[in-house]
């Protein structure tokens, strides 16, 4: 954003000062460039005082990813803290949060980790309810920076919440990686359609479906489902799907999803939590294809992006067939002549 508007201000500038007279753009250049200098000078300080060498092997930002990213391959984790930020680059496995809320595809996400991190009116339920929101959304580690941690942000109110309560797979620097016990480690689960979560909660202690959801997922009596992903847009899931029961698939909806089954297409909506459900038309075995692909919004962005690279080619066009004279050689008569030169 700060970029497009940087470049709205020099364009409004310069068509501003071309058509100003001399006497105010004599004024207005050195202005300008007081202020430019002033806002550098400002940068290149802060710049001076943050950016240090490092050895980012020895910072537990990376210690963390890389565990994760060698011993839990693939699966969901909450990054926890600033960790969050930069823990994709090191690492391709998913997050519950990254950091960034406002782009959030999903609210109730966010919702979740604000309840993990604060257990606000938990009490001594607060390791419980924050279980329940990471079994919600399938997350299977959790990362927590402690006490002594070196980490920058420490989000937790209360980082001890969950020992001798879940297993510790990693501990160093003041931090600890946790597993979240799920009796299956896939995306995809098939249960009840009574379990479905049918309106969003309200708030991080709301929980009251969230329960009857988790105990679905737990049901170690219904059915197994895969889900392999195929890149980041398609999906396979197998299961055995009764006309009772639906698959929940623990991934962010979105319109862009499209799912069929044997080459028929098959309603993708979205539950309370703002996950995907799936009907398939199955009674036994089922095979559901699972792929993003567009959406109204997605082809408004890029008819959008389209049209602004189709006006700028057009103004270029326009300025070359427009070539400019010297001012001193326009309206100037020849005395006598009676004709311009």
């Amino acid at each position: 954003m700060e970029v497009a508007i940087c470049l709205v201000f020099a364009c409004i500038a310069a068509r501003v000062l071309t058509s100003a007279g001399r006497t105010v753009r004599w004024i207005a250049f050195p202005a300008l460039l007081l202020l430019f200098a002033q806002c550098a000078r400002r940068d290149r300080n802060f710049a001076h005082d943050l950016i240090r060498p490092i050895d980012i092997s020895k910072t537990v930002e990376y210690k963390v990813a890389q565990w994760i990213d060698q011993n839990l391959p693939g699966r969901r984790v909450m990054v926890s803290g600033d960790a969050a930020y930069i823990f994709n680059v090191f690492s391709d496995n998913p997050q519950l949060s990254g950091g960034h809320e406002p782009t959030a595809p999903n609210f109730l996400q966010q919702i979740a980790v604000y309840q993990i991190y604060t257990g606000d009116h938990a009490g001594e339920h607060d390791a419980e309810v924050s279980l329940l929101w990471l079994k919600a959304f399938g997350v299977d580690a959790i990362t927590v920076p402690g006490e002594s941690t070196h980490e920058f942000y420490k989000p937790f109110r209360n980082a001890a919440k969950f020992e001798s309560i879940l297993p510790v797979l990693w501990r160093g620097d003041g931090d600890a990686i946790y597993s979240v016990p799920r009796s299956a480690q896939s995306l995809a689960h098939v249960i009840p359609r009574s379990a479905v979560v049918s309106r969003a909660p309200i708030h991080g202690m709301d929980l009251d479906q969230v329960r009857i959801y988790v105990a679905a997922l737990d049901d170690t009596a219904l059915p197994a489902t895969s889900l392999r992903l195929q890149g980041q847009s398609r999906a396979t899931i197998d299961g055995l799907v009764s006309s009772s029961e639906v698959v929940s698939v623990q991934i962010a909806w979105d319109p862009a999803w499209h799912a069929t089954v044997a080459g028929k297409d098959v309603p993708v909506v979205k539950d309370g939590l703002g996950q995907i459900v799936i009907a398939p038309p199955c009674d036994g075995a089922c095979a559901i294809s699972l792929v993003y692909g567009t959406s109204p919004t997605i082809w408004l962005c890029r008819s959008a992006s389209g049209f602004v690279m189709l006006a700028m080619a057009a103004l270029l066009l326009s300025r070359r067939k427009r070539p400019v004279l010297p001012q001193q050689l326009i309206h100037h008569h020849t005395p006598g002549a009676g004709h311009i030169q």
